[in-house]
């Protein structure tokens, strides 16, 4: 376990004066005409050095810019129903269940929700040194269950891990970490969905209750379909030559 240690900056600062000035007039009255004199003049040289490398990080964490990231609920209500589903593919009733669903296979604890979250910062003790008042300090606060999920989904719908780092505070390099992780532990979670296309082929009850969703849903235009999948149409011209190896990738 690592243990954090939080020092007042002011005696920070206060120390690291006396001892530069310590240091430095001990120098001045210290003869060097021997070895011993000059070796530990380098000694003292060397320390007065690495005290003021140290103080100079100090004094940079002072004029340091503390991070708030937005939470998922601020982000949430910019977004219309329409361009909610538009953005991540489905409704904020859906998108809630699924959130749901993960952590209840997961568990609050690694999920991390919002409410999760908050009633943890709401039960810390005061100036304590936990990892939520350093996450607080570092990053903002925790990367929620919620903002992981609406983050996997958008860049599974064609965004920009750019614009996502820049939306929801989070470094471009721990974009793609966050995404990986979603998707591996959490989306093919066969106790989340488990998705058994032999059985399915073989269920005539199954397809057509699905084949009636899609008619109902299209007003009659997808008639006996049982399944879609998601793809891109690109219209070619084959060239002129070997004409035979040029193919539509829809078509085959």
């Amino acid at each position: 376990m690592t243990i954090h240690r939080v020092v007042e900056r002011h005696h920070v600062t206060t120390q690291n004066t006396k001892r530069i000035a310590f240091c430095t007039a001990l120098l001045h009255l210290l003869d060097t005409n021997t070895l011993e004199d000059e070796i530990l003049d380098i000694f003292m040289c060397d320390f007065i050095a690495r005290v003021k490398k140290r103080y100079k990080y100090i004094l940079a964490a002072k004029s340091r810019r503390f991070r708030k990231r937005k939470s998922w609920e601020e982000i949430k209500e910019t977004l219309t129903e329409t361009q909610f589903r538009r953005y991540f593919r489905m409704s904020r009733d859906c998108f809630e269940e699924l959130c749901h669903g993960i952590e209840d296979i997961i568990g609050s604890e690694e999920f991390k929700s919002e409410k999760f979250i908050h009633d943890l910062e709401a039960t810390e003790p005061k100036n304590s040194k936990t990892m939520v008042h350093l996450h607080r300090l570092s990053s903002g606060s925790f990367v929620s269950g919620e903002i992981k999920v609406a983050l996997s989904l958008r860049l599974l719908a064609g965004g920009s891990y750019l614009d996502l780092a820049l939306l929801f505070g989070i470094s471009t390099r721990h974009v793609h970490r966050i995404f990986h992780a979603v998707v591996d532990k959490w989306f093919l979670n066969d106790c989340l969905v488990n998705i058994d296309g032999v059985g399915y082929c073989t269920d005539n009850n199954k397809m057509e209750h699905v084949a009636r969703g899609f008619c109902e849903s299209s007003e009659g235009v997808f008639a006996g379909c049982i399944g879609a999948l998601d793809g891109w149409l690109v219209k070619i011209k084959k060239p002129s030559i070997k004409r035979d190896n040029v193919q539509n990738p829809s078509s085959s």
